[in-house]
């Protein structure tokens, strides 16, 4: 599973600690779903600028491309929380497919 996390905006954290801190942790979470997932792309964006999302300095979009993709879009003030809170939604929502798909097929 190859992990692409693009960056918008400026942080003021490593580029590479991040990168490696969110391969780490997208690993972890979708272990179980590795043979079928192939990329994970996570957006992280600088918010602070912008006045349609008030208060919040970064949001993170993390995408799951497939044949049933799956997006999760997450705002929050502090990156590393948004990006363990978009992994773990995506999680969620990864094992919940992966049930129907086992029901469909039996």
């Amino acid at each position: 599973m190859r992990v692409n996390l693009q960056l918008i905006g400026d942080f003021q954290q490593n580029e590479q600690e991040l990168m490696d801190y969110t391969s780490q942790k997208v690993s972890a979470a979708l272990k179980n779903s590795r043979r079928h997932i192939k990329e994970v792309v996570v957006r992280v964006i600088n918010t602070q600028n912008l006045a349609n999302v008030r208060g919040k300095k970064c949001s993170v979009h993390l995408l799951i491309p497939g044949q049933n993709p799956i997006q999760v879009k997450k705002h929050a003030d502090n990156i590393l929380y948004a990006i363990n809170s978009a992994i773990d939604i995506a999680s969620y929502k990864t094992r919940i497919r992966t049930r129907q798909q086992a029901m469909l097929v039996a």
